[in-house]
């Protein structure tokens, strides 16, 4: 899956959990938890990315500059797959 992709999907999802789907504007390198991304999230988040995306990411590179911002993720995503 090309990155576009894979930040199309994750946005979708992060806007799921953070807007409940009624908006996507926000930049790749806001930080989500700014936005109200939580802990719970995240590991919903981790779900979806091993079971739709194909990456598992080690519980040791779930940290903030991991998953901070959407370009962080998608960066993660990408060395995991």
């Amino acid at each position: 899956m090309e990155p576009t992709k894979i930040e199309a999907a994750l946005r979708q999802k992060i806007a799921e959990y953070v807007y409940d789907g009624e908006r996507d504007d926000f930049g790749v390198d806001e930080d989500l938890f700014n936005l109200g991304l939580d802990s719970l999230d995240v590991n919903r988040l981790m779900v979806f990315i091993e079971d739709e995306l194909g990456a598992v990411i080690p519980d040791d590179d779930v940290v903030p500059e991991n998953i901070s911002t959407l370009k962080a993720l998608v960066a993660l995503v990408q060395k995991h797959r």
